[in-house]
């Protein structure tokens, strides 16, 4: 436990937003092949990785001005009980983002470098005051043609407790 708990205090100082709960993760390589206007088949090696794109979506079940300020940049405003949010043309990625979740098989934590929201801000809300704001970050990397992921994965099996 001890060393769950160092790598999320690690973490916290390095992370502009921590998300925490259920998530989509999705890694998948964008390649080139330099054959295509050819005729000839693919063979090993002919196809180039060129990038990855990495997604991680969810959902917050906390709508809050902070929450809805990540999804959708904007200048904050607030008063003693008033917090306006006035969205900004621009969009600037954050230069790191950590989710953590639980799954099966234990503790996962990704960290995206580089995200940026490219789901907008779609805010639903119900008659008992809950809400739910998706969300979906692209990671980029860090300068064009980097062929590294642009995530980490940190995973922790749980411990098992043998009865005596």
């Amino acid at each position: 436990m001890a060393d769950k708990i160092g790598v999320i205090k690690n973490l916290l100082q390095k992370a502009d937003t921590i998300l925490i709960g259920g998530g989509i993760f999705r890694a998948v390589p964008r390649e080139f092949d330099p054959e295509s206007g050819s005729h000839r088949l693919p063979f090993a090696g002919s196809i180039r990785l060129i990038d990855w794109r990495v997604t991680l979506s969810g959902t917050m079940l906390d709508v809050t001005p902070e929450n809805l300020a990540r999804l959708l940049p904007s200048d904050t405003e607030m008063t003693e009980r008033v917090t306006t949010l006035t969205p900004k043309q621009a969009r600037k990625p954050l230069s790191r983002l950590c989710w953590i979740g639980t799954t099966s098989r234990g503790l996962l934590v990704i960290e995206l470098r580089n995200p940026l929201c490219v789901s907008g801000a779609s805010l639903t809300s119900v008659p008992d005051g809950a809400g739910r704001l998706p969300f979906t970050f692209l990671a980029q990397s860090d300068r064009p043609g980097d062929v590294n992921l642009p995530a980490r994965l940190y995973w922790w099996k749980e411990e098992t407790h043998d009865a005596a």
